[in-house]
C-alpha cells in the first residue's frame, strides 16, 4: 500500500456518505426524489449512467493513488484536503436534501453545498495534474468533475425545484 492515509480517509468518509444516503432512503426522501426523475425517462437514464460512471471513477482514482502511485507531497496535501471536503460536503448535501423535503427549505439551500463539492473535485483534478500526468486517472477525474459540476451543481437544483 502506497498511501494508507488516503485509503483510510476514503474508507471512513465513504462509509459516512453511504450512511447519509441510507438515511435519505429510510426516511423516504430518496423515493420522493426519484419521482422527479420518473417524469423524464431520458433524464433518469442519463443520471443513472453518469452516477455509475462517476462512482466507478471515484473508486478507481482512490485505488490508484492508494495502492499504485503515491502523490508527491504538495499534490498529496491538496488531494487529501479536497477529498475530505468532498466527502464531508457529500454528507451535508444529504442533510440539506432532507431539510428541503421534510421542512420545506428552499431548494437552493443545497446549492452552496453542491458548489463546494464541485470545487473539491476540481481540487482533486488539479492535484492529479500537478503530480504526474497519467491518462486514466485524468480521465476519471474529468468524469468526476463533470458530474459534480454540470449535473449536480448546475442541473440538479433546477430539476429538484421543478419536482
Amino acid at each position: 500500500m502506497k498511501d494508507q492515509t488516503l485509503g483510510g480517509i476514503f474508507l471512513l468518509g465513504g462509509i459516512g456518505v453511504l450512511i447519509s444516503y441510507l438515511f435519505l432512503y429510510y426516511s423516504n426522501v430518496l423515493t420522493r426524489l426519484m419521482k422527479i426523475f420518473r417524469k423524464n425517462n431520458f433524464l433518469l437514464k442519463f443520471w443513472y449512467f453518469s452516477a455509475f460512471i462517476t462512482v466507478v471513477s471515484v473508486i478507481y482514482v482512490i485505488v490508484y493513488y492508494t495502492f499504485f502511485e503515491r502523490l508527491k507531497e504538495s499534490s498529496r496535501n491538496l488531494f487529501l484536503i479536497s477529498l475530505i471536503i468532498f466527502l464531508v460536503f457529500a454528507m451535508l448535501w444529504s442533510l440539506s436534501v432532507f431539510l428541503i423535503d421534510k421542512y420545506k427549505f428552499n431548494v437552493y439551500t443545497q446549492s452552496p453545498i453542491l458548489f463546494i463539492v464541485s470545487l473539491s473535485t476540481i481540487g482533486m483534478l488539479i492535484a492529479s495534474i500537478t503530480n504526474k500526468l497519467e491518462i486514466l486517472p485524468l480521465i476519471a477525474l474529468i468524469v468526476i468533475v463533470f458530474h459534480h459540476t454540470i449535473y449536480d451543481f448546475v442541473i440538479w437544483p433546477m430539476i429538484h425545484k421543478s419536482g
